[in-house]
């Protein structure tokens, strides 16, 4: 089901979040210190603040579906504090700021991520693709160091499409100027990033730092657990 050309390989495709580094636990710290702030001018529960989050998220999702302010923060601020009653612009500019702060402070890069990049980066092209806003995007790149290492950023915002749609995968072949037999795409998700980069004809691996050992289609696709035992696969 994988194609199998390493030798022919000239530039590497990653998604970001949760390949580069952990999600969650960022989110949550973010996330964190909004319900804290809101708990302190509010006095409502920061269970029930969660929900009315959570409420106001799945309404942007809904609206915006497929497209990259589907994930704006300040969005899901805004409905949430739309829902309480609660809206200022200066309250939820300083929630999103909060955010963020929070969010860039507890992020951390996987393992082996900035000593085999630095090296892949001295035979690959490097190219960032990845379903969210620019800017934010960006910052991430910059907080993990590896800004000076990554060659292309594509984004769903400046795509106009998200994966796993096949248009976002053709736009990071023309920006790099390579043709899909010559990409590895490396990602954490099996829809999004594996399965239609495969349908290109591009070389993929699977990052799962804990496989699953009840999912019998991991056999079909090629996985790494860290970025060191990408950089032996790719050497």
């Amino acid at each position: 089901m994988h194609a199998s050309h390493t030798g022919t390989i000239k530039g590497l495709l990653l998604d970001l979040d949760n390949t580069l580094y952990r999600y969650e636990p960022a989110h949550q710290a973010g996330l964190a210190v909004v319900l804290d702030c809101l708990h302190s001018l509010s006095k409502i529960s920061k269970a029930e603040l969660e929900l009315v989050y959570e409420q106001g998220k799945q309404q942007v999702k809904r609206r915006l579906h497929a497209t990259a302010a589907s994930h704006h923060r300040l969005l899901y601020i805004q409905a949430m504090l739309e829902q309480l009653g609660s809206f200022s612009p200066k309250l939820t500019t300083d929630l999103y700021k909060q955010y963020w702060a929070a969010f860039f402070a507890t992020m951390k890069p996987l393992p082996g991520l900035n000593e085999s990049l630095g090296r892949l980066a001295e035979t690959y092209r490097i190219g960032i693709i990845t379903n969210f806003v620019a800017d934010i995007q960006y910052q991430k790149l910059e907080q993990l160091g590896i800004d000076h290492l990554i060659t292309y950023l594509i984004t769903s915002e400046e795509v106009g499409c998200e994966k796993p749609d096949q248009k976002i995968f053709l736009a990071a072949c023309k920006k790099m100027q390579l043709r899909p037999e010559e990409l590895c795409m490396i990602g954490d998700d099996l829809a999004a990033d594996i399965i239609p980069a495969q349908h290109l004809g591009m070389e993929t691996y699977w990052l799962t730092p804990e496989p699953s050992t009840t999912q019998p289609e991991h056999s079909l696709f090629k996985t790494c657990s860290t970025f060191y035992d990408l950089e032996k696969r790719l050497s």
